[in-house]
């Protein structure tokens, strides 16, 4: 089963994104995002699916009201990967889910 991803799971997001990295088991975090939450349809970037794609950043931004005209506007959250490309799930316009995997160390001998 994949989580939510929206603002109202960032936290459980960069939680589970420091677990990894202190595990001292890996050098980065990947993520699959999927539209569904049983985790069978990837979401797709463009034409190409997200998935293996190591996180490089995460923005969050929350919901707000505009004041001089009263609009609200969704909080997001914009996940930034290493190859320049990025993804960004408004809540409750973009229901996603994702999960998370280490990226193993890629042991050098010199």
């Amino acid at each position: 089963m994949a989580t939510i991803l929206n603002t109202n799971n960032y936290s459980k997001l960069n939680s589970d994104i420091t677990d990894i990295m202190r595990s001292g088991l890996y050098s980065g975090v990947s993520i699959n995002i999927y539209t569904d939450a049983e985790a069978t349809t990837f979401a797709l970037d463009g034409n190409t699916p997200i998935e293996g794609k190591k996180i490089n950043k995460i923005n969050t931004t929350g919901a707000y009201t505009i004041a001089s005209n009263n609009q609200y506007v969704n909080g997001n959250i914009e996940l930034i990967f290493n190859d320049g490309t990025s993804f960004k799930a408004v809540d409750t316009v973009d229901d996603v889910w994702y999960k998370l995997e280490g990226i193993v160390f890629q042991r050098r001998t010199f």
